[in-house]
């Protein structure tokens, strides 16, 4: 992270160190701190932590149930009183249950992940937001997260691509 910061910091020493570049006014926010000390951060946790403790407790279910089915089985099967067939029929459903136990575990992850960007998302609205508009009111032409060196906000006029287009020939 002090790499990452150091790094931050010479561009904005190079830049303040151009005559040119003068007024530039550069700014750094670690959003992950700001994220954990939202209150709506907290409740969204609490929701995920429900939901993910309901796909717990169904896969918990259904482990039990391939547990006992398994447990069953290997009785059925030393004690030489079931018919193959009957094995056969029985070692099936263990599998398709342990399949079945697999594609849930996939999808509930997946069903967690969604869940958690549809929850996430109006908090990262806002904090963007936030950062805009206070970059804007104070003056920053950039704002950089501290702790990846990304670049969170920059004013439009910096961009060089059109520059860049024609400088190439590109329409």
């Amino acid at each position: 992270m002090k790499n990452k910061m150091m790094i931050v910091l010479a561009m904005g020493l190079m830049i303040l160190g151009s005559s040119s570049y003068a007024q530039v006014k550069i700014g750094y926010i670690n959003t992950q701190q700001l994220f954990e000390i939202m209150p709506e951060a907290k409740a969204i946790d609490s929701v995920l932590n429900d939901f993910a403790q309901k796909l717990k407790s169904q896969q918990d279910a259904m482990v039990e149930e391939l547990n006992k089915k398994m447990g069953k089985f290997e009785e059925d099967r030393k004690s030489g009183d079931m018919a193959q067939s009957v094995l056969e029929v029985r070692y099936g459903e263990i599998q398709d249950l342990q399949t079945r136990i697999q594609n849930f575990q996939q999808k509930a992850q997946k069903d967690l992940t969604a869940k958690q960007q549809e929850l996430y998302k109006p908090l990262i609205d806002k904090i963007e937001n936030a950062i805009n508009e206070v970059a804007k009111e104070n003056g920053f032409r950039y704002v950089f997260e501290s702790s990846t060196g990304n670049i969170l906000y920059s004013v439009d006029e910096d961009n060089i691509l059109p520059l860049v287009k024609k400088k190439l020939g590109i329409e």
